[in-house]
């Protein structure tokens, strides 16, 4: 089926798989937006806001990197008020991005709508919906693809679950609008802090709130994990992705803090080395060029109108030459190698003896649901801790002047919810000359180039021996893009 494409449900973005002449399975993305070009010639201001167009999950998390980018270039200081504030907001979109992509991206891959069909549980709600699929006749379930393992029982918590989960995500969207100003886009993270103030009376609430959904978390969505990985153990050695991994840093580390709960760090060769920066962007098999402007601004890329139609738009990034993975398992193994915390301890334990092997070799379908659910749990706990942490009358943001400097470079790394993002920018006269973006979705879907590998994804879904002309197969195929939390909007911008 050379040439046929797959398409994947229930992404940010429209994600094709392509099987090439060769039988190798690629990824194909839909055409950039050329976010990094629109922001030439921009306040670098605008761009803490105009990167949040990346994705809803993401923006934050671009955001931040922004600002910090730009914190950076200036040379500017952040009150504990206002780091402590950036912490919770960051935590928090994190957290809201885990559940929602766990419910309603993953879930389905395992559990059948006719499983909501036949739900036989006390939720009145959920009755009267399964009561109306089930006059639509049986006959309109029969055809789905995905064979459901679950007991009667188990289908019908796994759908209150589910449901319960919108209640959830729900409240984090409020909590986020509190902290961001609305949602999905902040408009309170400034140069020197947050915009914003909370008094002792608006606290409170939010620690109650976080109670609850900590709640919600250790004792159904961890069991819930527990419950699919059993039932689908062949998820241990399914879409086995690259042994490198990259993290850079958050949660404490962009205060240099020594506690981060996300350290900065690289798995290479097995050793973990530290990361600071130093990301370079191969275009030998995309449909970018680089061109340099006659005024000295720096790098632009533009699209290569003579690059072959096997080009992808997605840029393949390196780290000392190498292609590494991100996301919620890269952050759980260089936290375990650089001993951040007693509870990570506990995460890496628990993986290690549900898939009986090495966290670092845990690379699969399992491993990355696993170490994505584990974080959730203990961003419950960080969010609680940054609450009680803040001291309400203390400043959020030092005064910074209106004078951007005339020339100055500056670089800053940040974690998002699927894995590691990088921001360089370069001002000229105030203004932005030039704009780089190293995206999770980057380092993700990277193609191969000569004498090389591609991203962590390809790489997963080549090493499955999975044929596309068969329907469970294609349903493997959702499975490791999904467990990834792939997005063609984050991989191209």
């Amino acid at each position: 089926m050379a040439g046929e494409r797959i398409t994947i449900p229930r992404l940010e973005g429209l994600v094709h798989l392509v099987r090439d002449g060769e039988g190798i399975l690629r990824v194909q993305v839909q055409r950039p937006r050329r976010l990094e070009a629109r922001l030439l010639g921009r306040d670098p201001r605008d761009a803490i806001f105009l990167v949040q167009t990346i994705g809803a999950d993401s923006g934050v998390s671009h955001a931040l990197a922004a600002v910090l980018a730009l914190e950076n270039a200036l040379g500017l200081s952040v009150p504990p008020n206002g780091f402590t504030a950036r912490d919770l907001l960051h935590a928090l979109s994190l957290l809201h991005a885990h559940l929602r992509h766990f419910y309603l991206q993953v879930l389905p891959d395992y559990l059948p709508l006719s499983a909501l069909a036949d739900y036989a549980g006390n939720n009145l709600q959920l009755a009267r919906v399964a009561t109306s699929l089930a006059g639509e006749g049986a006959s309109r379930w029969a055809s789905s693809p995905v064979r459901n393992r679950f007991t009667g029982a188990q289908s019908s918590d796994l759908v209150e679950h589910l449901h319960a989960s919108l209640g959830m995500l729900n409240t984090l969207q409020r909590m986020l609008a509190q902290l961001g100003g609305k949602f999905p886009v902040a408009m309170t993270v400034t140069p020197g802090g947050m915009s914003i103030r909370l008094s002792e009376a608006q606290i409170m609430p939010l620690e109650r709130r976080m109670q609850v959904i900590s709640g919600f978390l250790s004792e159904e969505v961890l069991s819930d994990i527990g419950l699919l990985l059993q039932r689908f153990p062949e998820l241990g050695s399914l879409g086995h992705g690259l042994g490198e991994y990259l993290s850079g840093g958050s949660l404490g580390a962009e205060s240099g803090g020594e506690t981060a709960m996300f350290p900065a760090g690289a798995v290479l060769n097995n050793r973990l080395v530290p990361f600071a920066g130093g990301i370079t962007e191969s275009l030998a098999t995309s449909r970018y060029r680089v061109k340099t402007g006659g005024d000295g601004s720096g790098p632009v890329l533009s699209e290569n109108d003579e690059a072959p139609p096997s080009a992808s738009w997605i840029k393949a990034p390196r780290l000392a030459g190498r292609i590494v993975d991100v996301g919620p398992l890269a952050r759980t193994v260089i936290a375990h190698m650089t001993a951040a915390t007693s509870r990570q301890a506990e995460l890496v334990a628990e993986i290690e003896s549900r898939l009986g092997t090495s966290v670092q070799s845990a690379n699969t379908v399992a491993g990355r649901l696993f170490a994505r659910v584990g974080e959730m749990a203990l961003l419950a706990v960080r969010c609680i801790e940054n609450l009680q942490r803040l001291q309400p009358g203390q400043a959020y943001a030092e005064p910074v002047s209106d004078d951007m400097p005339d020339a100055q470079e500056a670089a800053a790394a940040i974690e998002a919810p699927g894995g590691t993002a990088w921001h360089r920018m370069g001002l000229r006269r105030g203004r932005i000359a030039y704009y780089d973006i190293v995206s999770p979705g980057t380092w993700h879907g990277a193609p191969a180039t000569p004498g090389s590998t591609a991203g962590s994804l390809e790489v997963a879904l080549n090493s499955a021996g999975l044929n596309p002309e068969r329907d469970a197969d294609r349903v493997a195929l959702s499975r490791i893009v999904h467990s990834f939390a792939f997005s063609a909007t984050d991989a191209v911008q």
